[in-house]
């Protein structure tokens, strides 16, 4: 999946394995994947090409930043960070505003970027293969337990019966231990000259926007483009 296409539109609600971090007013999109990073120096990564790349994408409204081994674009004004997954439906414009600010975050917004070294090939290869095994049986872990027919809803299946429900739980506890294993082979989100850079991750904790100004998912557009 692609974690552009979902970035602004994922559940706010869902704290996952890699949880997001929300202290002192801030959100913060990062991974928490640990990597040979202790090499790599803020002073190293401001005569980069991609530190230059990062600072050219930049919107009005926007900083940049580094420290130790990461980069971190931040929005100068805070903006709403809400659930749009379970927001009734039909709201009108006060009706929205009440919504987000009752239920809502009024935070900065921090895009981080990890640095480390750059990948070799048979470890990306190596990451990836065991990757793609373990998320292959996340995906198959449906038909297993015979829940795929299921009713689901917001990511949960629901049994009708308490054999149904058994049926459930195991799934799910599969599925956790799945997903836990999967946090120890995830690769990075790019491969540039000099480095691999980790941002965020599927599992990742994706808000939704309020005013919806279109910043952030641009900024992300743009990111994918700049490390193609």
């Amino acid at each position: 999946m692609n974690i552009f296409s979902i970035i602004i539109v994922a559940f706010f609600s869902l704290f996952l394995i890699n949880k997001p971090s929300v202290r002192n007013n801030e959100f913060t999109v990062y991974s928490d994947i640990k990597g040979t990073e202790d090499s790599v120096t803020a002073e190293s990564i401001l005569h980069s090409t991609e530190y230059k790349k990062l600072c050219g994408i930049l919107l009005n409204g926007w900083e940049i930043s580094v420290k130790g081994n990461c980069v971190t674009i931040r929005s100068k004004e805070k903006m709403w960070f809400f659930n749009c997954i379970n927001m009734p439906a039909f709201l009108d414009s006060t009706e929205l505003d009440k919504y987000v600010k009752n239920g809502g975050f009024y935070l900065n917004y921090n895009i981080v970027f990890r640095f480390v070294p750059r990948w070799k090939p048979w470890e990306l290869k190596r990451y990836s293969y065991i990757n793609d095994s373990i998320q292959s049986k996340i995906s198959n872990l449906p038909v297993k337990y015979k829940i795929n027919n299921f009713t689901h809803k917001y990511g949960s299946y629901i049994g009708s019966t308490e054999e149904e429900e058994r049926r459930v739980q195991a799934y799910e506890k599969e599925k956790l231990r799945l997903e836990t294993i999967i946090e120890k082979y995830i690769i990075p989100d790019f491969n540039s000259g000099q480095y691999s850079i980790f941002i965020s991750h599927d599992n990742g904790f994706n808000p939704c926007v309020y005013p919806d100004t279109g910043e952030p998912a641009l900024l992300f557009d743009r990111i994918k483009d700049l490390f193609k």
